[in-house]
């Protein structure tokens, strides 16, 4: 193999490796603007549900969500002993062009948000 084919491959390989490490997936940030803590939050939507976790209040978690295809968002969680469900909101598809933020406001309704 001469110098520029060697060049040339180790390039290649470069760039490949590159962007096998970029995301695929949506990206969502859930935030709770709520006074409470939120427990065992879990985020749904088409073809997934995703553990959060507890969020104190003004925390926020990001993560990357595999939907199937195209999709809304529904949050469930725990908030001072009650058990809360939001209707689902938003849009988004399976692809790393949508980030996706959802807030849990003080009344603990969620607003899901395009960023995009």
């Amino acid at each position: 193999m001469n110098r520029s084919a060697r060049g040339f491959f180790l390039h290649g390989w470069v760039l490949m490796l590159l962007l096998s490490q970029c995301s695929r997936h949506p990206t969502l940030t859930v935030r709770n603007d709520s006074p409470a803590e939120l427990r065992n939050v879990v985020a749904r939507g088409t073809g997934f549900s995703q553990p959060v976790g507890n969020l104190a209040s003004g925390q926020q978690r990001k993560m990357e969500v595999m939907p199937t295809g195209e999709t809304g968002l529904q949050l469930d969680f725990e908030a001072n002993g009650h058990h809360y469900t939001s209707p689902e909101d938003g849009y988004f598809e399976a692809s790393s062009h949508y980030k996706v933020q959802a807030t849990v406001h003080p009344d603990f309704t969620v607003k899901v948000e395009n960023l995009r």
